[in-house]
Parts: C-alpha cells; sequence; structure tokens
C-alpha cells in the first residue's frame, strides 16, 4: 500500500510540475526614473513607463526593463500625464500599487479613462482620489501600468510625478 501511495503521489507531482503556476503577462513596458527638474533642489522624481499592449489589447502584469522599475516610491503625486501613441481604441489605462490589481486604487485618479486614439494627445493633472477629491499619496508601493480596451500592440506613455 505504501510502495502504491508512494507512486500515486510521484506520479501527481510529475503532472502538477508540467503546470506552472505563474500569471500570464501580457504587453510590455521601459521605464524611467529621473529628477522631475534636475535645476531645482527639490526632490520630485519622474517616473516614467512607456508601454505596448499585447495582442488582446492589454496590460496585464507586464514585462517591464529599465533601472528601478522594481522599487518602492513615496510621496505626494503632483502631476500625472497620459501620452496615447497608437492605440487603436478608447480603452482605459491605469497605475496600480502591486499586487493591488483594483482599479480604485489607481494612482493617476482616473486620468488614464477612455484615453484619446489620437497619437500625440495626453491628458494631464494632478491626481485627486476619486472617492474623496484628496491628493493621491504614495508610501513604499511598486507601481505597475494597466491598460484594457486600447486595440493589440497599442502604445501609450504615463508620468508621474512624486514629491514632498
Amino acid at each position: 500500500m505504501r510502495k502504491f501511495l508512494f507512486l500515486f503521489l510521484l506520479l501527481i507531482s510529475g503532472i502538477v510540475g508540467c503546470f506552472p503556476l505563474s500569471a500570464f503577462a501580457a504587453g510590455s513596458c521601459t521605464f524611467t526614473a529621473a529628477p522631475d527638474d534636475p535645476t531645482r533642489a527639490d526632490s520630485s522624481v519622474k517616473l516614467t513607463w512607456t508601454c505596448t499592449a499585447g495582442s488582446d489589447g492589454t496590460v496585464d502584469s507586464p514585462t517591464i526593463t529599465g533601472d528601478g522599475w522594481d522599487s518602492a516610491y513615496s510621496g505626494l503625486c503632483r502631476r500625472a500625464r497620459v501620452y496615447t501613441g497608437s492605440v487603436s481604441s478608447a480603452g482605459n489605462v491605469y497605475l496600480l500599487p502591486q499586487d493591488a490589481y483594483v482599479t480604485t486604487l489607481d494612482r493617476l485618479g482616473n486620468l488614464g479613462t477612455s484615453i484619446s486614439t489620437t497619437a500625440g494627445a495626453y491628458k494631464e493633472a494632478m491626481p485627486l482620489d476619486p472617492v474623496n477629491g484628496a491628493p493621491i499619496v504614495t508610501f513604499r508601493e511598486i507601481l505597475l501600468p494597466y491598460a484594457t480596451g486600447i486595440g493589440a500592440g497599442g502604445v501609450f506613455q504615463l508620468e508621474l510625478v512624486l514629491g514632498k
């Protein structure tokens, strides 16, 4: 009986090992972090993500390149900007804390909803919490872009300026 149980467990572990438990990644992004205005002495930092949607028109757990993309950032969200590159559908773009794919936590303050399909168009504002209207503050958050419905291969850019 023990021999049968051992063989059964060995068989099951082999089958489970064939199916990875990792999440499916859609889209890719390039990240940069730089001082917002190098001529000023304040500590504002501009975080920029340039993203390309996957074949299903989404950016979801994207492959991200660039130094510092996986660093935790803190500060008052002073300015957010959403640029449209080439999108075929007016979908939605969000910037969310890692592992919190709930769009109510959008650090852009809903600035990326229904983005324009015109290349070069942009929206810019100080992000405000859509629930209470207060300025959005990040605290030790790794931020990830998320987009839906922008068309296969759609390109957009997000900028977020964090400061004191």
